[in-house]
């Protein structure tokens, strides 16, 4: 499952071109808050759920660097923002985020617990899933994304088709940017489409991310895809409506 993938920092993006090389990332750990917007190279496998924590409404979040990076001030601290506004809000969370993961990592996530589509028992009623960036970031070699879009999108359809069968009762999809540093103006309209595509078969609730840095480019960083300390604070603002938008619908 690892696999090299270039990220400038807490991308939760990227293989070759995704996220940088081991070098870079020992590099990065030594700067602590430029890692999030450094080039590193690290496995993607995305990491065994954390145990349910809070109370209310069960929400899954699975995501790369953009989730880590809302979680984690600086690589592997004691530090989980993004659980604790969400526990706050009245929710309970379990997260599964790393640097550098891609939609191909969902069927090592779904084989931690194929009851539970992954997560811990019981299954979540949300989940939140931010991938794509990894998937379509374009490799400078080949000129193509790092997975084909039909199997990117075939990827998170088997995961979407296994939480809810498992028990989730709504899906928050977060857009991916159409910035050009990494080809996503191309390849990002193509993937956040489909996401609004999979409302109709779905309950889904798409979060507009792309959108929002459109109007707002001071909230991603010179990569166009790890966000500023605003962008962190939009981003965090946006997974907390779209969950709010789901459980309104639960």
């Amino acid at each position: 499952m690892a696999r090299n993938q270039k990220s400038t920092a807490p991308r939760g993006d990227g293989r070759p071109g995704r996220v940088g090389s081991v070098t870079r990332l020992r590099r990065g750990i030594g700067v602590g808050l430029s890692l999030f917007a450094g080039s590193l190279i690290v496995s993607g496998c995305l990491a065994r759920p954390t145990p349910w924590v809070g109370s209310g409404l069960r929400v899954g979040v699975a995501g790369d660097s953009e989730i880590y990076q809302l979680e984690h001030d600086t690589l592997n601290d004691s530090q989980h923002h993004l659980t604790d506004a969400l526990v706050v809000a009245g929710f309970q969370v379990s997260t599964a985020d790393v640097i550098g993961a891609s939609t191909n990592d969902l069927a090592a996530l779904l084989n931690h617990a194929p009851e539970t589509a992954g997560w811990p028992v019981p299954a979540p009623q949300i989940t939140v899933t931010a991938l794509g960036v990894n998937d379509m970031h374009i490799d400078a070699d080949t000129g193509q994304p790092h997975t084909p879009v039909a199997a990117a999108q075939a990827n998170l359809t088997a995961y979407l088709d296994q939480v809810d069968a498992a028990g989730s009762r709504c899906d928050a999809l977060v857009e991916i940017p159409e910035t050009t540093p990494w080809g996503l103006d191309g390849t990002g309209p193509v993937w956040n489409a489909f996401l609004a595509s999979t409302a109709e078969t779905h309950v889904v609730v798409v979060v507009p991310w792309a959108s929002t840095v459109a109007q707002h480019p001071e909230y991603v960083r010179s990569d166009g895809v790890h966000q500023t300390t605003a962008g962190k604070t939009a981003y965090l603002a946006a997974i907390l409506a779209a969950v709010r938008n789901c459980a309104a619908q639960t």
